[in-house]
């Protein structure tokens, strides 16, 4: 009778494969080396599948900045360097894509300065990329996260002001007198539903019943979607434009409604007539 052959935990494991398999997560757990600001946004951007329309234009901003160095030069001292570079350039808006998909952004009328708000969104975006590479093992061995000892920048707490019924109807009037047909339907649904921009924004024909006038708005941070019960005044203002039920509710005449409408100077105008 033959003795079967026994192994110790870590010779059963040698027996089995486990040499080839230590070489494996040895392997996939190599970093990179010498991998360029330029790269780790470009490997971020590649898998973000988040609904911050933002963070593309801010991204590639930091990428134009900083793109050359590499993670290994990477300091608070750059990061802070950047912001005050930030602080000189216009704010920015979406114009659009060229004939490769790539975002276009133009700086806005007037060539405003870049709020304290926005500066710290910009942090806030290149953070988040940040914490990333350290969280993918991207970043070197030991590296400091750069943006950590930055300190955000105060921001205004703004004014709220409700607009009186005399007000309400002029801008509503002067809505309708707008180059985008769309503007008035916009500006109601957002009066009388309480939808943020960016909710409204994404709405296609095909989240929309006016008969029995129900809006299903896109999901929000925990994962639901959000039922809008609109008024008959938002059904009716909305009833006229009723399209293919792919195409955006609020889209850009010039893209046929296939991309959201950036109707900032059309409302900015509709303000001032107002």
């Amino acid at each position: 009778m033959t003795t079967p052959q026994t192994y110790s935990t870590g010779e059963a494991f040698a027996h089995s494969g486990g040499e080839h398999l230590t070489h494996k997560l040895r392997s996939l757990a190599q970093r990179p080396a010498q991998m360029s600001v330029r790269e780790l946004v470009h490997r971020y951007m590649h898998v973000f599948s988040g609904r911050d329309t933002t963070r593309s234009q801010r991204l590639i901003v930091w990428s134009a900045l900083l793109g050359d160095f590499t993670l290994e030069a990477l300091d608070a001292d750059l990061i802070h360097a950047v912001r005050d570079e930030l602080r000189t350039q216009p704010a920015l808006v979406f114009k659009g894509t060229d004939f490769e998909g790539r975002p276009i952004f133009k700086p806005k009328r007037g060539g405003a300065p870049k709020t304290t708000a926005s500066l710290n969104r910009y942090l806030v975006v290149f953070s988040a990329v940040c914490t990333w590479a350290i969280e993918r093992r991207l970043a070197p061995r030991g590296w400091g996260h750069p943006c950590r000892a930055i300190k955000r920048l105060p921001e205004s707490d703004g004014r709220v002001r409700f607009l009186d019924d005399a007000e309400r109807a002029r801008l509503l009037t002067a809505c309708k007198a707008s180059k985008y047909p769309r503007l008035y339907a916009l500006a109601l649904t957002a009066m009388l539903t309480g939808a943020r921009k960016g909710e409204l924004l994404a709405l296609r024909w095909r989240d929309l019943d006016l008969d029995t006038g129900i809006v299903l708005l896109g999901r929000t941070k925990n994962g639901d979607r959000r039922t809008l019960l609109p008024l008959p005044q938002v059904v009716e203002a909305l009833r006229p434009f009723i399209g293919d039920a792919d195409r955006y509710v609020f889209g850009s005449t010039r893209s046929r409604y296939q991309q959201p409408a950036n109707f900032g100077t059309s409302w900015r105008d509709a303000v001032a007539r107002a």
